[in-house]
C-alpha cells in the first residue's frame, strides 16, 4: 500500500530504461526519425514502441495499453485528457498540372473527387467536411485507403485531391 501511494520517482531521461508506447497515424512516420534522434540523444535507455491508430484507440488508451496518442484532432473524455503539441497547416494535394489548380477556389475544390486516408469519421463527417459545410460546400469522397503511403501514387495518376495536414505529405514523393 505504501509503495502504491508513495510519490513516483521523477523522470530522469539520462538514466531511464522504460519503454514508451505511442499510438500514431501513419503520417507520423515523417516525424519518427526526429523523435528517435531526440530520444537516443536525451534518453539513451528509453525504448519507443509505435502502434497504428485504430478504432479501439480510446479503449486502448483508457486501459493503459499505451502511454500517449498522437492525433490530428482529439476530443477529451472522462478517461483521457490531451494537449496540443503543435499545429500544421491543412493543404490540398493533387497531381502536377491538375486542372483544379489553374482556377483555384472552394467550388473548384468541391468539383473533384477526394481521396480519404484512414478510417472514416464515426459521424461520416470529419473535420474538413464540417469546416466546408459551414461554407455551404460538400465534397465527394472518391476513394478511401488505409495508409498515407498509398496517397502519392494515387494522386499522381488520377484527378483526385487530398486535403490533409501538411505534415502528412512532407516526406512523400513529389506530386
Amino acid at each position: 500500500m505504501e509503495r502504491v501511494l508513495a510519490a513516483s520517482e521523477p523522470f530522469d531521461p539520462t538514466t531511464s530504461v522504460r519503454s514508451s508506447r505511442l499510438i500514431a497515424p501513419d503520417f507520423f512516420s515523417s516525424l519518427v526519425p526526429r523523435l528517435l534522434k531526440a530520444v537516443t540523444c536525451e534518453a539513451p535507455g528509453v525504448r519507443v514502441e509505435l502502434a497504428a491508430l485504430t478504432e479501439s484507440v480510446i479503449w486502448d488508451m483508457g486501459r493503459g495499453r499505451y502511454d500517449a496518442l498522437i492525433a490530428p484532432s482529439f476530443r477529451a473524455t472522462d478517461e483521457l485528457r490531451g494537449t496540443a503539441i503543435g499545429t500544421w497547416p491543412w493543404m490540398t494535394f493533387g497531381r502536377q498540372d491538375h486542372p483544379a489548380f489553374e482556377n483555384w477556389s472552394i467550388e473548384t475544390w468541391a468539383q473533384y473527387p477526394h481521396l480519404q486516408v484512414g478510417l472514416p469519421a464515426p459521424t461520416g463527417r470529419g473535420a474538413i467536411d464540417q469546416a466546408v459545410a459551414k461554407l455551404g460546400v460538400e465534397r465527394r469522397i472518391g476513394a478511401v485507403v488505409p495508409h498515407f503511403s498509398m496517397a502519392a501514387p494515387i494522386l499522381t495518376k488520377t484527378d483526385m485531391l487530398l486535403s490533409v495536414s501538411s505534415v502528412a505529405m512532407t516526406e512523400m514523393e513529389q506530386i
